[in-house]
């Protein structure tokens, strides 16, 4: 019933099954981490058990994260490994007995205990009526920004995409290169009326991508380059798969040395125009150009491009 998806027994994806920010086990369920602290204690108290729950343990872990959709669609955290804990009840159970031995780790357990409990319900609050969670689309980087927060600003949203926000504000923004699009050939049948002039780029099912632009490197003095655009459409592209694109690459040649995007429609309300930007550093390696292009992903919705300006963040 899954077609295309299946398993990948070679390249089973334990690091993002357990850490990433998308849907890892410990990031969600940091509770568990007791469980497999226990495995020692199960060990030395419990030797009768210990093999047959390791095993378990270990086969059961690498065939959930060998499975292609490792997250398992739209769920808070790893909701494949909850299956399991019936048996990781066995080394969570010795951890905790090991750790009534003292005062200071009974303390220590009780206040990881109700760090988890606050984690817990500010999580689960935040996927069901605060909004921050977004399902299947977390990163480490935005799950840090919002962490045990109720409020954000709009643009933490585009850490959902890139890695990393410019941090405070600007001091100076240089401008290295302005773009119209009046001579664009791509407007034809454009449903969106021009943002300004006679023309505006416009990506659409049948023109998904737009001509890169490229600036030399040399011309980049600073360390951060934000590039901005005003970005027009009439409805809203709401799935994240199939939202319109504006990528900066910067190059060696034909290879690419570091890649930022964001998902436009993120931050485009319906039926709106909106001068949207995307921050970027600056790679420490080698590289000749950077190249900004617009692409439409898998989308259906058009949407019109105009006044492109590169700056460099000073």
């Amino acid at each position: 019933s899954y077609q295309d998806q299946g398993f990948s027994w070679l390249t089973p994806h334990i690091w993002d099954g357990l850490f990433s920010g998308r849907a890892g086990w410990l990031v969600y369920t940091p509770t568990m981490m007791l469980a497999l602290l226990g495995f020692w204690k199960l060990w030395q108290m419990h030797k009768e058990l210990f093999f047959a729950v390791f095993s378990f343990a270990l086969i059961f872990s690498y065939v959930t994260f060998a499975w292609d959709i490792w997250w398992y669609g739209g769920s808070l955290g790893q909701r494949a490994m909850v299956q399991s804990y019936a048996v990781l009840a066995f080394p969570m159970a010795a951890f905790i007995t090991w750790a009534r031995s003292s005062r200071l780790s009974q303390i220590s357990l009780i206040a990881f205990g109700l760090v988890c409990i606050y984690y817990n319900g500010w999580i689960t609050h935040q996927s069901h009526r605060g909004g921050l969670f977004v399902s299947e689309q977390m990163t480490i980087p935005y799950l840090k920004a919002i962490l045990l927060k109720s409020e954000v600003p709009e643009e933490t949203i585009k850490l959902l995409d890139t890695e990393e926000l410019f941090p405070g504000e600007p001091k100076h923004l240089i401008t290295l290169k302005r773009f119209n699009y009046e001579s664009d050939t791509l407007t034809h049948n454009c449903p969106i009326p021009p943002i300004e002039g006679n023309r505006s780029l416009c990506l659409t099912r049948e023109n998904p991508f737009s001509p890169p632009i490229h600036i030399p490197s040399d011309e980049i003095p600073t360390s951060w380059v934000r590039v901005e655009a005003d970005f027009r459409c009439q409805e809203k592209e709401w799935e994240y798969w199939r939202m319109a694109q504006l990528i900066v690459k910067f190059k060696k040649g034909t290879e690419d040395v570091q890649v930022r995007f964001l998902r436009v429609f993120r931050l485009l309300p319906p039926n709106s125009t909106k001068t949207i930007f995307l921050d970027v550093p600056v790679p420490n390696s080698d590289y000749d150009q950077m190249a900004i292009e617009f692409w439409q992903s898998h989308g259906e919705k058009p949407l019109a491009i105009d006044r492109l300006k590169v700056m460099a963040i000073d």
